[in-house]
């Protein structure tokens, strides 16, 4: 007999926890399962373990609206998160910003 918490089968992939972060290749409908299981009201999108996006629930909600469920989250996230060295001049701390928006427009938007 098998434990109440554990698959009687080993084969079976348990399912990925409701606070993990998203990647970029979950879709839309997994991203909108998700927020609805926390009642978060964003997730983060991660890549090699680095956040590199942010997706809120109006984007996913726009996104389902317009037949998009199948969609990769990376299309449709709409923040984008900037690591700042809080020591950095003005101009450095300009270049993080252009460099996240860059790698955003670039990689996760697919252009």
């Amino acid at each position: 007999m098998a434990h109440p918490l554990m698959d009687s089968d080993p084969t079976v992939l348990t399912p990925q926890s409701a606070r993990s972060p998203l990647t970029a290749d979950n879709t839309v409908h997994e991203a909108w399962e998700r927020l609805c299981a926390t009642g978060d009201t964003a997730a983060v999108i991660s890549r090699d373990g680095r956040p590199v996006a942010v997706l809120t629930r109006p984007a996913v909600e726009q996104a389902l609206a317009a037949g998009m469920a199948g969609t990769p989250v990376a299309r449709v996230a709409d923040l984008v998160p900037v690591p700042v060295d809080r020591s950095a001049d003005a101009l450095a701390t300009l270049r993080a910003f252009t460099r996240a928006a860059w790698d955003w427009l670039l990689h996760d938007r697919g252009r």
